[in-house]
């Protein structure tokens, strides 16, 4: 393989949403729900809950007060809006989701919920020490060419850091404030502008986090929570923010997040490959990202990534080592690769009437500690559409399979289809794949699963060229 030649790098402004910055969109993976907030006059009878999820290897959540479900199915790194409820004391609960169910990770415990406050409630740290992190700040009108700021360590690995907020072309100047995680700076109020956000470890200048020179501009009236989660995706930065405007929530990443890439080669009839690049936004005309990789090659290798450059105008070509990007087999423009994700893009077809493609899937590789997740992709065009039966081993004999005893996992899954992920318990598990026809077991392996494990299987076919593979398979991909 050659060696990488994007840097972990991307330019220009990283955008937020429209409550943050002017003029925006949901670019480059930073997700966001709801809007700007108009904020209540404090004492006027209702109070106010908001919920974070910030341990990152902990499974989706439910929260409940009272026993009543609230919020349900909530990911790491979400917020809710403002949630309005009477000023009393609460029972909240947060209950984990696991494979065939759900257990408690957090209380029930009284939270008192007053009328002239907002209540954040952070679940943080690790999920075998998960812990409530309650901040309360006053309810209040902002004014409208004034934003306020609330801002929480929330990221249980992350130092002491400093935060340095400054015009966008400033140098760093002298910390706002320090501390440390569960600790908190702020409320302040600060007039709309632009600024820039840098955070450094403590007592030095090494900057482990800058939204970018380019600037945010806060737009008037907001009242902006921020809590410093820990960065599971790509990346150098060990923090992201996780920014709450009262109607949703959405994540800012450090500006030089890079997008992570690892590449398959599973097309059947093209034997060795080298693999090229274009992107009219970075400048690169037919650059060789690969220059060879054999039939069920994996590079960088099954359980790593290479850190490219985000853009939305990737053309990438897969043509037989040695006869170059003219001679390409695959060719496909319009590749989007977004900050702050990893991907795997899959090389297959060819045959059986499908033609040459690339597949070309987004990784969530975030390690859960209490189940394994399985995200499957069909890329065996000489296969034509299976049925997938996933059972714990040694419970489900062939013969039950081609009988019609058991219900696949997945049915009339056809070539270049890709699944979410699959929710799985650890353990071991026996994998069959049956041909359309219903009579022949195109694969039947075992694999174990551990908990935080993530895997992406791939379905390919033989190889055309020289008979090695002769037959089908799944290749594993993990985190």
């Amino acid at each position: 393989m050659s060696r990488p030649i994007f840097k972990a790098t991307i330019s220009g402004v990283v955008l937020l949403s429209a409550f943050m910055l002017g003029g925006c969109n949901d670019d480059d993976n930073n997700t966001r729900s709801g809007g700007e907030r108009t904020v209540s006059p404090a004492a006027d009878g209702v109070a106010r809950l908001r919920v974070f999820h910030a341990v990152a290897d902990a499974p989706n959540v439910n929260v409940l007060a009272n026993g009543n479900a609230i919020l349900t199915n909530v990911p790491y790194g979400a917020a809710s809006a403002l949630l309005g409820v009477n000023p009393a004391t609460y029972n909240v609960q947060v209950d984990g989701i696991l494979p065939g169910g759900t257990t408690t990770v957090i209380g029930p415990a009284g939270i008192p919920l007053g009328d002239a406050d907002i209540t954040n409630v952070l679940a943080v740290n690790t999920l075998a020490a998960i812990e409530p992190l309650v901040v309360t700040v006053p309810d209040a009108t902002i004014g409208a060419n004034s934003v306020r700021l609330t801002v929480v360590h929330g990221a249980v690995a992350a130092p002491a850091v400093d935060v340095h907020v400054t015009a966008p072309a400033d140098l760093l100047g002298e910390p706002v404030g320090s501390f440390v995680f569960r600790e908190t700076l702020g409320p302040v109020t600060v007039p709309t502008g632009s600024y820039r956000v840098r955070v450094t470890l403590a007592g030095t200048e090494n900057v482990v986090f800058d939204t970018g020179a380019g600037g945010l501009t806060l737009s008037g009236g907001s009242d902006l929570f921020l809590a410093a989660i820990a960065n599971t995706g790509p990346g150098a930065s060990p923090i992201q923010l996780l920014v709450a405007d009262g109607e949703g929530s959405a994540i800012l990443r450090d500006a030089a997040t890079p997008a992570a890439l690892k590449v398959v080669h599973a097309a059947p009839t093209v034997g060795d490959a080298e693999v090229f690049v274009s992107s009219a936004s970075l400048g690169l005309n037919d650059v060789e990202l690969v220059d060879t990789i054999e039939y069920l090659q994996i590079i960088p290798s099954a359980s790593s990534s290479v850190n490219v450059d985000a853009a939305h105008d990737y053309r990438v070509k897969v043509a037989q080592a040695g006869t170059g990007a003219d001679a390409a087999l695959i060719d496909v423009a319009g590749v989007a690769l977004n900050a702050g994700t990893a991907y795997t893009v899959v090389a297959t077809g060819g045959s059986n009437g499908a033609a040459a493609q690339l597949l070309l899937t987004a990784d969530d590789n975030r390690a859960i500690a209490t189940e394994a997740r399985v995200k499957v992709v069909h890329a065996a065009p000489d296969a034509g559409v299976v049925d997938v039966y996933v059972n714990a081993a040694g419970t489900v004999s062939p013969a039950e399979i081609l009988n019609g005893d058991v219900a696949p996992a997945l049915d009339n899954f056809a070539f270049s289809d890709i699944t979410p992920y699959l929710s799985l318990a650890a353990g071991d598990y026996d994998i069959r794949v049956v041909a359309g026809d219903g009579t022949l077991l195109a694969i039947d392996t075992s694999v174990t699963l551990s908990n935080g494990l993530v895997a992406t299987a791939i379905a390919h076919g033989p190889d055309a060229v020289d008979n090695t593979p002769a037959g089908f398979g799944l290749l594993l991909t993990t985190n």
